[in-house]
This record gives structure tokens, sequence and C-alpha cells, in this order.
């Protein structure tokens, strides 16, 4: 049977405490089940869920991430997870769900993400129209929908003080002349 351990590894953030633990855990013949990383002022923290190899148990493997992170000054944790824990569960499908935005961080970006989206469920609803019936009133939501999501995000860079990004005939994302 399977046998999984939990790894808590923190520190001072810096360059390369990602790939030391990778390398380290590929070493041990350890497979990355899961994660989560983040930064919190100035210190990263890690949670990874741990497939271990046959004859290396959580003990172990502790130790030997211990010593083989030591040139990062992590602080390592390592505890044995039942098998039952390790397994993912099948959630019942909900028809909503989340997005989330990482990058250059401006107030209209989330109302610009969704608006994409919105414009692409438009048009998937456009195609699903010529295969079934499809109501005027359901495509003449999500049209307004997407609408008002780009007054929103409009608003928002106005409120916040951000120019808008005008579009202009050949002209593409980088700036010059369209090819």
């Amino acid at each position: 049977m399977d046998q999984f351990a939990i790894v808590t590894a923190f520190g001072q953030d810096r360059p390369g405490i990602v790939a030391l633990m990778a390398d380290s855990l590929y070493h041990l013949g350890c497979n990355v089940e899961d994660s989560s990383m983040t930064r919190l002022r100035g210190e990263f923290t890690m949670m990874l869920m741990v497939r271990l190899p046959q004859g290396l148990d959580a003990d172990a493997l502790g130790r030997r991430l211990t010593a083989s992170t030591r040139s990062l000054d992590l602080a390592v944790l390592c505890r044995a997870l039942p098998g039952q824990a390790a397994v993912r569960q099948r959630l019942p499908e909900v028809p909503i769900f989340m997005l989330s935005v990482y990058g250059a961080d401006h107030p209209g970006i989330v109302a610009h993400v969704a608006r994409t989206v919105c414009r692409r469920a438009e048009r998937a609803l456009v195609r699903l129209g010529n295969a079934e019936a499809v109501t005027e009133a359901a495509r003449r939501y999500v049209n307004r929908l997407s609408d008002l999501l780009f007054v929103i995000a409009r608003a928002l860079n106005v409120a916040a003080g951000r120019p808008d990004v005008l579009w202009e005939k050949g002209r593409v994302r980088g700036g010059g002349p369209a090819a």
C-alpha cells in the first residue's frame, strides 16, 4: 500500500527553495502529489503531500530533507499521512467556479478577465444554438453581461486613476504595428 507524508518547509524567502526541495525529493524517490506555497512578509512557506518510496518513512524523510536543505536554513517538518487522507475525494459538481488572477495588479483586471470568460461563453452559446434550441433571451443576457463587465472594468480603472488601453486598428499587444 502506498505511504504518504505531509512536508512543511519554511524560511526566509530566497531564490532556489522550490528547486532544492524538488531536487531533494526527486533524489529520495518521492513523488509530489499536491502542493501549496506562499510568501508571508519576506518568509516563504510550502506544504507538500508526498508519496513515499518503499523503505522510506516520514521520520527518515524529515531528517534527510533537513540535511539536504541546510544551506538555505529551512525549517522542515514531516509527518506520516494515512493513505485514505491522501486519496483525492471526488467533489460533487457545482455550477460555479473560482477564478484567481495573478500578475501585475490593477483594479479592473478581474472584471476584464471575467468579461473574457463571458465572451467565450457567449461564443459557445452561439455554437450551441447551431445544434440545439437556445433562447434569444439567453444570448441577450450573456451579451449584456459582457458589456456590463467591460463598463465595470473601465469604471474601476478610472476611479483608480489608471488610463484605458485603447484599441487601435492594426496595432498588436506589444505596442508595435501589426505584421
